[in-house]
């Protein structure tokens, strides 16, 4: 099954996808990202989203992760 990037550690691309995913949000909003619209903004296929994250809501959790992970990191 695809991986879910649940740690801090993820892949080059995995961490290419979350910032295009952060770079979405702040452009249409959490409500109206698609994962068409991260997928092009990471230069990837729909395709290569769904071998990394199962859905948009994996996506969406493995970048709340990687911030509360950020920010932990910041306080220690």
């Amino acid at each position: 099954m695809p991986s879910e990037a649940t740690s801090a550690a993820v892949t080059p691309l995995q961490e290419r996808i979350l910032d295009a995913l952060e770079r979405c949000f702040e452009r249409y909003g959490f409500q109206k990202t698609t994962l068409g619209d991260v997928a092009k903004e990471a230069g990837v296929s729909r395709m290569t989203l769904y071998r990394h994250f199962e859905d948009r809501d994996a996506l969406f959790r493995a970048a709340a992760l990687r911030n509360m992970v950020r920010q932990w990191q910041e306080l220690t």
